[in-house]
């Protein structure tokens, strides 16, 4: 298994699941499930026949996937899931009242959040910061998931601008839910860089076995490229490291070829701009 899902390997990105089901097979051993989009809507059903996943406990996804029937779908598999809601979201404040025993639906909630004038006190603020802003962590009820959540708001420094981070395990700390979004994305990264640079998609197998050492060889490459950037101390990018190694190959053919013995201690320098050259920079 490639370093991508060892580090992260209970929580899955979303996008796997519906690009790359070959690789959720790998990883998540006879998952049969169906999912299909409803009359062209974003909202998702999902059917599971088998309940058993040994390394999968929860979804990452994009505030896309933050609907209903998804959302629902997961919870019925036991899984959490960790996502984003957009900034107009109706929740609401959980009661703090105990029930007063009086004819009638006990109270539910205290009112609606505003965010532009939330209650400060209702929330417990983090010691983390993410994009120059400042991070809230409270249980709230969500009016388009019909549950409660474990709610994260973003706040810029004027207090202005928000944004809006759940997840459906309400039991789970605010910290955790911006990690886990946040690390989501590096697995995206992964998976692009591998479908546009390593050849992801061109393998025409059909055999389990073989697509899984396809899926694995040529994330791998991401990884050990990712490695390489690390070591030479450059912004990893993965049209500078293929240049690099085209041109790092062509000088050692062109050295070789030519059976000439180059002074590594002079040419240091001109080597590591040829090899450098039409790489991308910072």
């Amino acid at each position: 298994m490639p370093e991508v899902f060892e580090h992260f390997r209970h929580i899955i990105p979303a996008f796997t699941i519906f690009l790359l089901p070959g690789l959720y097979y790998r990883v998540c051993p006879k998952p049969q499930f169906r999912y299909g989009r409803l009359r062209g809507t974003r909202s998702f059903g999902w059917q599971c026949t088998s309940k058993t996943y040994p390394l999968v406990s929860g979804v990452a996804a994009d505030a896309y996937f933050s609907k209903s029937t998804f959302v629902t779908g997961l919870r019925n598999m036991e899984f959490h899931m960790v996502s984003r809601l957009r900034n107009d979201a109706v929740l609401f404040y959980p009661t703090l009242g105990q029930p007063t025993g009086k004819r009638g639906r006990p109270k539910q909630y205290d009112g609606k959040i505003d965010f532009k004038y939330p209650h400060w006190s209702r929330m417990q603020k983090l010691d983390i910061t993410l994009d120059q802003g400042e991070l809230y962590t409270m249980v709230a009820y969500c009016k388009a998931l019909k549950q409660l959540v474990c709610l994260v708001i973003w706040f810029s420094k004027d207090k202005k601008k928000w944004k809006l981070y759940f997840s459906i395990g309400y039991s789970m700390n605010g910290k955790d839910v911006i990690e886990y979004y946040c690390t989501h994305f590096q697995i995206g990264f992964c998976f692009r860089d591998a479908k546009q640079f390593t050849g992801l998609n061109h393998c025409q197998a059909r055999d389990a076995s073989k697509l899984s050492f396809h899926f694995n060889a040529w994330l791998t490459c991401v990884k050990q490229a990712k490695v390489l950037a690390k070591e030479m101390s450059i912004p990893f990018s993965m049209t500078s490291i293929k240049v690099m190694m085209h041109n790092a190959f062509m000088l050692e053919r062109f050295i070789c070829v030519s059976g000439i013995k180059p002074n590594k201690a002079l040419n240091d320098k001109l080597v590591k701009e040829l090899i450098e050259f039409a790489a991308v920079a910072a």
